[in-house]
């Protein structure tokens, strides 16, 4: 579910009244029917699929030997790589964010916001968006595999070229909500950011 999943947790429990221990069963109930449905229908390469046909598996492998084991793993032109280092600095960056995301943003809100905890709505809002820049994300991995598939031929260097870069100019979209604005009365929020709604944090 990612970013969807506190949403869903408080309107379980807050608005339909389950307890933690009923959610507890309903997603691992759901994860376990993931798990068999993935199991049945997917395969390790698209030509296993038993609904392909011999036309698709011509198109999906033309020209490609059988698969077979490999004489060792090439570690010096894995590490000799510029763009498996650039890969590694990307991620580094991203994880770093990511972790944050996932574990401090939640308690950072409701810290910052104390008012917003004292009904079902409210909390409900900061569910949402707490796991806003989780939904971005999902978002964005959507719109690269769109992307990446309308351009195919032109080869990997053009193929990641827009992708990148928009999906994390649009971190920056959209500004901080009204609530989440310094409070000139009463102070309140004034240490306040919302790393991955406003300013590009990601």
């Amino acid at each position: 579910m990612g970013g969807l999943t506190p949403a869903l947790w408080v309107v379980l429990t807050l608005y339909l009244g389950m307890t933690w221990r009923e959610n507890l069963y309903l997603f691992a109930g759901v994860a376990l029917g993931w798990c068999v449905l993935f199991a049945w229908w997917f395969r390790n390469r698209p030509d296993e699929h038993p609904a392909v046909n011999a036309a698709e598996r011509d198109l999906i492998t033309p020209g490609k030997a059988a698969p077979s084991g490999h004489d060792g793993v090439p570690w010096g032109r894995i590490f000799g790589s510029r763009n498996v280092g650039f890969l590694c600095l990307m991620y580094m960056v991203t994880n770093f964010n990511w972790y944050f995301l996932l574990y401090n943003l939640p308690g950072m809100l409701k810290e910052q916001f104390p008012q917003l905890g004292k009904t079902r709505e409210d909390q409900l809002l900061l569910a949402l968006v707490g796991g806003g820049p989780l939904l971005i994300g999902m978002l964005g991995c959507i719109t690269g595999g769109i992307l990446t598939d309308r351009y195919p031929s032109a080869g990997p260097a053009t193929a990641s070229g827009p992708g990148g870069p928009t999906a994390w100019r649009a971190t920056d979209w959209p500004p901080s909500p009204t609530w989440a604005r310094p409070d000139p009365a009463s102070g309140a929020g004034q240490d306040a950011t919302v790393p991955g709604v406003r300013g590009g944090a990601l």
